[in-house]
Parts: C-alpha cells; sequence; structure tokens
C-alpha cells in the first residue's frame, strides 16, 4: 500500500508547481537583485546557467541534475522551462532511460524527481514516468529495473514520495534494509560484512534525504549520525572507494541530507569546505561562481558536475526540500566591478571568501535578464486563473480520495 504521509504534501506540491510554471512564463522586467553572502549558491548556479549547451547539458541526467539546482537556488526558472522542454522530447528521453524491458529504474526516477521539482507533469516525452516508476518496482520493494542500486532506491522513493499516490510502505521498507548496523549504506544492496565495501557518504547521503523524506525515524537518525562520524575536520566528505579525496560532490550530498536532518552544525561545517572551492572575483570572468570538484584546482571538465550537487547544499534547499514556488527569472552572477582583474587561473585563491586580489568579499551578486521569456501578461493572467482551477479541484477530489 502507498504510505498516507505524502497525500497532503503531494497537493501541496502541486499547488506550488502549478504556480511555478506560470511564473516561469512572466518575465518581471524590474526584479530587484538578489542579495546573498558570498560564497552563494545563487551565483553558482548563475555560473552554471551559463554552461547550457542552449536548453540542455548535454544530457539528460545531467540536465536533471541543474534544473534541481536551479530549483534549489530560487533562480533561473526560464532555463528551468526550457530544459524541461528539452526533456519532453521521445528522442531525448527514450534513449536515456531505455524502453521496454531494458528500462532503468534510477534514470526513470531521477527525471521524474526534476519533473515533479520543477513543478512539471510526469509525462516527458510520451512517457508516463510515473507510471514506468510504479512497474519496476518488485513484490519486495526494490526498484529492478537496470542496475538495482541504494541511489536508485533512493531516488524512486524521493520522486513517489512526491506523487498524489506516494511512496509504498514496501520500497521504503526495502531501503532501511539496505542499511548497515552502523547506520551507513553501501552503493549497491548486499552484505555488511563485506570488508572490501565499506559504507559509501553518497549512497548514505541519497538514502538519507529519502528516508527523511518518506518516513522519518530511527532508521534517517542513525545515517545521519554515520554521516557526521566521517566528516573530516574541515567539514569534508570522501566518496567510498580507497584513496578518494575530498570532494564536493560527496560533501554536498551528506549536506543536503544533515541539513534535512536538522544536523545544522554539521550541514554549515560542510558548506564551508563548499565554499572553500567556489570561484570569486580573482578567478577568471567566465569561471566565477563555479565550483571546483576538489583542491587540485578548477577543472571545467567535471566542475559542473560539481557545481549541480553543490547549489543544493550551498542554498539549505537540498532533495527533501525543493520548492519551485518561489522561483525567479534571475541568473545571479558576481559583481566584480569594484574590485579583482579577471586575469585569474580560474582556481580562486583556495580560500572561497571570494577576496582574491581585489578584495571583493561583501559584494552581493547582481541579476541579469538573459534567460527570461516574455509573455503578454493577459495571457499569463489567463493561464493562472486556469491552473487556480485545477488545483481546486486536484485538492477538493484529493480530500474525496483521502
Amino acid at each position: 500500500m502507498p504510505s498516507n504521509q505524502p497525500a497532503a504534501r503531494s497537493r501541496r506540491y502541486a499547488a506550488r508547481g502549478a504556480v511555478a510554471l506560470v511564473a516561469a512564463a512572466v518575465t518581471v522586467a524590474f526584479a530587484a537583485p538578489a542579495s546573498a553572502a558570498e560564497p552563494d549558491g545563487g551565483t553558482a548556479a548563475g555560473w552554471l546557467a551559463a554552461q547550457a549547451d542552449g536548453p540542455h547539458f548535454g544530457e539528460p541526467g545531467v540536465t536533471a541534475d541543474a534544473v534541481m539546482a536551479f530549483v534549489a537556488a530560487d533562480s533561473a526558472s526560464a532555463a528551468t522551462k526550457s530544459a524541461i522542454e528539452w526533456l519532453d522530447d521521445p528522442a531525448v528521453i527514450d534513449p536515456y532511460i531505455g524502453t521496454g524491458s531494458d528500462r532503468s529504474a534510477a534514470k526513470v526516477a531521477k527525471i521524474l524527481l526534476a519533473a515533479k521539482a520543477a513543478g512539471a507533469e510526469s509525462t516527458l516525452g510520451g512517457v508516463d514516468l510515473e507510471k514506468v516508476l510504479r512497474d519496476l518496482e518488485g513484490d519486495d520493494g526494490l526498484f529492478t529495473g537496470g542496475f538495482t542500486s541504494v541511489l536508485g532506491q533512493s531516488l524512486a522513493i524521493l520522486s513517489l514520495d512526491r506523487t498524489s499516490e506516494g511512496v509504498s510502505s514496501k520500497a521504503v521498507e526495502a531501503l532501511e534494509k539496505g542499511q548497515c548496523a552502523d547506520g551507513s549504506f553501501k552503493f549497491t544492496f548486499g552484505s555488511c560484512d563485506d570488508a572490501n565495501a565499506p559504507g559509501d557518504v553518497d549512497a548514505t547521503g541519497y538514502a538519507a534525504s529519502a528516508l527523511l523524506a518518506a518516513s522519518p525515524g530511527s532508521a534517517s537518525d542513525n545515517a545521519l549520525d554515520w554521516l557526521e562520524s566521517q566528516q573530516k575536520d574541515n567539514g569534508s566528505f570522501v566518496a567510498g572507494y580507497p584513496g578518494a579525496p575530498e570532494n564536493t560532490n560527496s560533501t554536498a550530498m551528506a549536506a543536503q541530507a544533515l541539513a534535512s536532518g536538522g544536523r545544522d552544525a554539521a550541514a554549515e561545517k560542510a558548506r564551508g569546505f563548499i565554499s572553500s572551492l567556489q570561484n570569486g572575483c580573482d578567478a577568471a570572468e567566465g569561471n566565477r561562481g563555479g565550483v571546483a570538484y576538489d583542491a587540485s584546482g578548477f577543472d571545467p571538465d567535471n566542475a559542473v558536475m560539481a557545481t549541480v550537487q553543490a547549489v543544493p547544499a550551498l542554498t539549505g534547499e537540498g532533495l527533501v526540500e525543493l520548492d519551485p514556488s518561489d522561483d525567479k527569472t534571475d541568473v545571479p552572477t558576481l559583481d566584480c566591478s569594484n574590485g579583482g582583474d579577471g586575469d585569474g587561473d580560474g582556481n580562486g585563491d583556495g580560500n572561497g571568501d571570494g577576496s582574491g586580489d581585489g578584495d571583493s568579499a561583501g559584494q552581493l551578486p547582481v541579476t541579469g535578464n538573459a534567460l527570461t521569456l516574455p509573455i503578454a501578461l493577459g495571457g499569463a493572467a489567463v493561464l493562472a486563473g486556469a491552473v487556480l482551477v485545477f488545483v481546486s479541484r486536484r485538492n477538493r477530489a484529493g480530500k474525496q480520495s483521502s
């Protein structure tokens, strides 16, 4: 049986999402500039938006991650809308998620989560993603399409938790069964006695977020306890393989879960590490706001993947909280007009304080209109009215079926 807990929440998501899609279509030309202290998730999202290849980021998975980053930053809503429209194409979706018996549960879940987080429909490219994902759930609660993993199970729970039907208790229980005695999760389901496959920070971060969304309790608490025990003195985390460096991606996944679980001190410490890898005004102009993968320096080849996961950690709006209702079209960028010569190598100063050679600490982001999509206000008003009618009917239907 699907959990009853998400029913009211899913109606709230529907209302927020529907209104957000209307807002994404309207450009507010006189919107006030964003204001946030550096280092900042908004400026990271601004850098990310500038890396797009038109409406996408090269392939559907990264594009879905970028959508969630924009929602987490409450910005670039026009870029979010364009990305969802790009995903709404069979030529894009089918090669990624697979077709027929070759469908990947993890990939279906990721696209569905991005769609729900953006307030979009569950059907993209002619594929009812919610139905496909439910069909991939086995009798034991595991989602078996493609490679079964803790990551895929967690994404499935997070995405279905945002639907009106919710996620099944079997799916949550199947994830909990994969938890080791120390509170950690491994990347794959299996024995916790294998000394060669220790608990994985990324997998545990995803699992903790999924449990916090669908069934907070002792399992999520134990996962958070384990994450805190793995945090380095500088706030960082490492992936679960030998020789793994302290890195943005693992730290971001842990930080999101810790913040969602109320472990504020540990989450803030993790954000500090990520901020230390964010480029400020001393970086080359095209790299400002981006986040490096690790302390070896800013590498454009892996900076997009580092930044998409860094943004939700920096903003504090993680996988559990993603909400498009307050997203704006503004795309924050660093204002380096009062300092920084822009001749840096793109590696930042390693401190993430944005001071660099030009002492830009304390400057606020400014926003631009590069990614706006204006429409007639009259048409928007009609659309808004239609949305409100839809949401009202949806809520009444939800109450009648509760």
